[in-house]
């Protein structure tokens, strides 16, 4: 990788100077850490082509013409991984004991108990880390959970119920700045309202999320954060990159709304409440109802009366007051087990057990988005220099009209002085694998001792298939036999982990999500496939399986795929605008052999300057098989319970990435 560094002249002696010097950044801000002496004497800064140096973390990390680049002005690739959801165990009310090692959070179903092990996880030699916040819990306030029995005033969540979220965030901040790395700091977890965030909801809220960054920058944001330390301090003050959301879904009208991504604005939709199972909760759909201000005081889950027979719930009451928005001062009653849509205007809403009333003033229900451009405002506003990253749409996968769409962070973070304000935002980017499933399936031969009903499980690469078919196991139900011999088959829904072991995938590329299915990623398995098992007594059928959405195969169709990744390399050599991955994985698990996508994925990064944060180092909910292993790096161990030996396959791959670069 190329690397250039800039020179200031002091006099008779020379020294290395920090990139925020150099393209618009305030060089006395980076001397204020020097002497006085030196500070005036620094009269040039010469931009020199040499080769060499160390492109390692130093505690400062700026956008430098396109590209990442460290304190000494190196350019520098960030190579890492996410913590699996670490930073939402709080918000989950789960108990989060402390050891003597690490104040590193909570104890999840597939977690690690007490968070990472740092010692292990130096030793992957990550120059990164990306931890979640969820709004709630940082913000601490207050949230309603839908519940059972339809009662939120007992289901109400403390996002914060240690008090000390913030102490262990900024502790976790800290100890990872301590083994070299930097740290990405990315939200989520939101909601609108007072809706417990347990959830990802689809892109931001103006109720919640532009207080949360301005927070966030008042903390971490360079040079006036209040956790940072610049002159020797525990945390280094230039560390933290600002991922503004994590994921942004299909907008549900429109799946390319990249105004609505990156302006923000009024969303005529509802959003998902997703309860703390621990409270016996489900999703429940929340339909926010523009109204006037209540006369007495709504009880969270409580049933209210409607004017025309319609039945709900109360949620929550909000009064946006976030300023300077088209929200200002719009009020929301947030209903649920909502028997009728659309509510009339003018229609009178009365709890049933407060009495409270209100009156709807419009029809059109929804919620404000806080796109990009309003959460950028709020960190620059707030003093904040820091490198944002902004992701596109469909779950970061699709950056396609990124360019024509992102805002151009031309306006200087407050107090900034300097000769010249250079943008500080790049492009996040989560290219997993493609996803294709089982279409149908043809017998190419029946077997014997078949019987209608009966089900069969293809193989999957646990059970000896053929290496790097890595896909998830695939289930047919027998529809029709002859003489014992099938004639006949239908794909159905299966999630599945071990052969014939309950349980297993429940994540994203939940088959339960499409008819059959199988999630594989550079290669499909080889026709005719013969059964792993049956839940009968039959033998010998084979069969010959078509799929949907192969592009996995051919590189065409989904934006992830090989056909749009010069497209993005060219936001970097083009546009100016770094990219970081800040996910990206493969399947994992008992005898998975090598790791196809993350081997052409990686040797591409290395090529051109991407820089590449993996998921996950620890196994995490919705992500694993029924071992615990799937798109996960480091797996348990007999040793402590530490997550630390890589995973097969894909965290062996991803351990020898990151340990032949220099850290």
């Amino acid at each position: 990788m190329n690397q250039k560094n800039a020179v200031v002249t002091l006099g008779r002696r020379a020294v290395l100077l920090g990139g925020a010097a150099l393209y618009g950044l305030s060089v006395s801000r980076w001397l204020s850490g020097r002497t006085h002496s030196e500070a005036a004497n620094a009269s040039t800064i010469q931009i020199s082509d040499s080769e060499g140096g160390t492109a390692g973390y130093d505690g400062t990390i700026i956008v430098d013409r396109g590209r990442l680049v460290n304190g000494s002005a190196y350019k520098i690739q960030l190579r890492g991984f996410n913590l699996g959801l670490w930073g939402g165990a709080v918000i989950l009310n789960v108990n989060q004991p402390k050891d003597s090692e690490d104040l590193s959070g909570g104890t999840w179903v597939y977690d690690q108990p007490n968070g990472p092990n740092l010692n292990y996880l130096a030793r992957w030699k990550p120059n990164v880390v990306r931890i979640g916040a969820p709004d709630a819990s940082w913000l601490g306030y207050t949230c309603y959970s839908t519940t059972v029995n339809g009662d939120a005033s007992t289901g109400w969540i403390n996002p914060d119920p240690h008090g000390t979220y913030r102490a262990q965030f900024i502790q976790m901040v800290a100890n990872l700045n301590a083994i070299g790395c930097y740290v990405i700091l990315v939200v989520a977890f939101t909601n609108p309202g007072r809706s417990a965030t347990l959830g990802q909801d689809i892109m931001a809220n103006q109720d919640n999320d532009i207080q949360m960054w301005k927070s966030l920058a008042e903390t971490f944001g360079y040079p006036n954060g209040t956790a940072l330390k610049r002159n020797g301090g525990s945390v280094d003050d230039r560390s933290v990159i600002f991922e503004l959301f994590n994921e942004p879904q299909p907008f549900g009208d429109s799946s390319k709304n990249w105004k609505l991504l990156m302006n923000g604005g009024f969303y005529n939709h509802s959003y998902t409440a997703n309860p703390n199972s621990n409270l016996g909760g489900q999703s429940e759909d929340i339909f926010p109802y523009p109204c006037s201000t209540p006369v007495g005081t709504f009880i969270p889950g409580e049933a209210v009366t409607i004017t025309g027979g319609i039945t709900a719930r109360v949620l929550c009451y909000y009064l946006n007051t976030t300023t300077g928005l088209e929200s200002s001062g719009t009020k929301f009653l947030h209903l649920y087990r909502l028997s009728s849509t659309p509510i009339l205007a003018g229609t009178t809403i009365t709890g049933s057990v407060s009495r409270a009333t209100t009156t709807v003033t419009s029809a059109t229900y929804g919620w404000y988005v806080a796109g990009y451009a309003q959460m950028l405002a709020s960190i620059r506003a707030a003093g904040a220099q820091n490198v944002c990253l902004l992701g596109g749409l469909d779950y970061d996968k699709d950056l396609g009209s990124w360019a024509a769409y992102a805002p151009s962070d031309s306006t200087p973070a407050a107090g900034f002085s300097g000769p010249a304000w250079t943008p500080q935002i790049g492009a996040s980017w989560h290219p997993y694998p493609s996803v294709s499933w089982v279409k149908s399936a043809a017998v190419e031969s029946g077997g014997s001792r078949y019987a209608v009903n009966d089900t069969i499980l293809l193989p999957m690469p646990e059970s000896g298939s053929a290496a790097n078919s890595v896909y998830w196991q695939a289930k047919l139900k027998v529809t029709a036999v002859r003489d014992g011999a099938i004639t006949a088959v239908l794909p159905v829904p299966y999630v599945g982990g071990t052969p014939g072991v309950a349980g297993g995938n429940n994540g994203q590329f939940n088959v339960n999500n499409f008819t059959g299915g199988v999630y594989c990623n550079l290669n499909l398995p080889s026709n005719p496939l013969a059964q792993y098992s049956t839940s009968g007594s039959g033998r010998g059928a084979t069969f010959n399986l078509a799929f949907t959405r192969a592009e996995a195969n051919s590189g065409t169709g989904d934006w992830p795929n090989y056909d749009t990744w010069a497209q993005v390399a060219a936001l970097q050599t083009t546009r100016g605008v770094p990219v970081v991955i800040t996910e990206t994985g493969e399947h994992t698990g008992s005898g998975v052999s090598g790791s196809p996508w993350m081997s052409k994925l990686t040797s591409w990064c290395d090529a051109n300057g991407i820089s590449l944060v993996a998921y996950s180092y620890n196994p995490s909910p919705g992500w694993n098989d029924a071992r615990g292993y799937d798109f996960a790096l480091a797996l348990p161990t007999l040793t402590n319970g530490f997550y630390h030996t890589p995973t097969p396959g894909y965290g062996e791959f991803m351990f020898n990435w990151f340990t032949t670069h220099p850290r």
